[in-house]
């Protein structure tokens, strides 16, 4: 067990936020929380600006609150209520192998809640007597744990058959659920975090079939995840162009940034720093694009208070007012190449680089084809 953070009963957020620069505190937040919680609020992205407290819902995309949202937000936290918590001596390179794995936070929550049956299987509603049956509701066969349900059953075989390197971690057959994890962990391979979220999309579609909606075949699952998990890698890095309606380049940069907690405050972010660089540099009549249209439509609208990212979208709209004119569009990822390969800049690169009326090489000739 590790123990609460040492704050008196009157401490408030900003006590953690240094006045001047609105920025974290640091060394103080990683004093006071544990890595994973500290990671988590210093990814915490904050508003220059200052607003003021206001309630947010941060268990729906857009923030706001339905019935249907809070029934699973206090289901999911009355089985992990009734979780084990983990032993952190002997399975402490585990977890902290799964904590460190770059891919979504609500992924990670998966395997902890999968590792300590907490998981809204069919053997788990049984015994907490909400249901008579524990047969697995896909294959109706036997009954349904976490493994079986991401590995076991025989419907969902296809989604693992087409991985050579698979088989050979999975020699012998798991334990459990936990041995399942583990065996990803080792696997050398960049792509160990793809399987890793593959198991949460086969539970998606489980819950579908379950209640009669329409589900993803099982051959688009692995591919699904695969594109998922590559645009949120991509969303990291921050990339910035500017071209003139001529096509000439007015100016671009590229910034490596923290992983926020989701790929729509990462969008946002992304859509705030390009008002701003936009305003640094000059330019007043300016077109933004996005491919993410819950991040594009809030901006159109003006605003998406409740959300948990609404700080950034009015941040936005804040820097917006300061231009001529400015534009928000909504655009697919194969559009922009340009931004493309500056994010896979900033990733690589230095943490922040801008060129005025230029571009390196490897970028110029994908600006031309973006705007001929």
């Amino acid at each position: 067990m590790i123990p609460p953070p040492s704050l008196p009963p009157d401490a408030k957020v900003c006590t953690l936020i240094d006045p001047e620069s609105t920025t974290w505190k640091v060394d103080q937040v990683q004093q006071l929380f544990t890595p994973l919680d500290a990671k988590l609020i210093l990814n915490m992205p904050l508003s220059a600006r200052r607003p003021t407290d206001r309630l947010i819902w941060s268990y729906t995309p857009m923030g706001v609150f339905t019935t249907q949202s809070a029934y699973k937000m206090l289901a999911n936290s009355a089985m992990a209520n009734n979780a084990s918590s983990s032993n952190p001596n002997p399975q402490k390179q585990f977890w902290s192998g799964l904590w460190k794995l770059q891919v979504p936070d609500k992924m990670k929550v998966f395997a902890w809640r999968a590792c300590n049956r907490a998981l809204p299987t069919t053997d788990n509603l049984t015994r907490w007597h909400i249901i008579d049956v524990n047969l697995c509701p896909v294959c109706k066969a036997v009954a349904e744990d976490p493994l079986h349900m991401v590995l076991n059953c025989l419907e969902v075989e296809p989604v693992w058959r087409e991985h050579v390197w698979f088989s050979q971690a999975i020699s012998s057959p798991p334990i459990d659920f936990t041995d399942l994890m583990s065996r990803f962990l080792q696997v050398t391979e960049d792509n160990r975090a793809e399987l890793f979220i593959c198991p949460q999309s086969l539970q998606q579609r489980r819950n579908k079939l379950r209640i009669g909606l329409p589900s993803p075949q099982l051959n688009l699952v692995g591919p699904q995840a695969a594109k998922f998990l590559q645009d949120y890698l991509n969303a990291q890095e921050d990339q910035v162009t500017s071209t003139p309606t001529t096509g000439e380049v007015i100016a671009a940069m590229s910034e490596h940034i923290p992983l926020p907690n989701s790929v729509l405050e990462v969008e946002a972010m992304e859509c705030r720093r390009a008002a701003k660089f936009a305003y640094d540099v000059g330019i007043q009549d300016v077109i933004i694009e996005g491919d993410l249209l819950t991040v594009i439509q809030p901006i159109n609208n003006g605003g998406a208070s409740e959300a948990p990212y609404g700080n950034l979208i009015d941040d936005i709209i804040v820097f917006a007012s300061s231009l001529s004119t400015v534009e928000f569009k909504h655009v697919k990822r194969s559009c922009n190449r340009v931004a493309d390969a500056l994010a896979k800049k900033a990733k690589y690169g230095e943490v922040f680089q801008a060129w005025i009326e230029d571009l390196p090489p490897d970028i110029a000739p994908l600006a031309n084809f973006d705007v001929h």
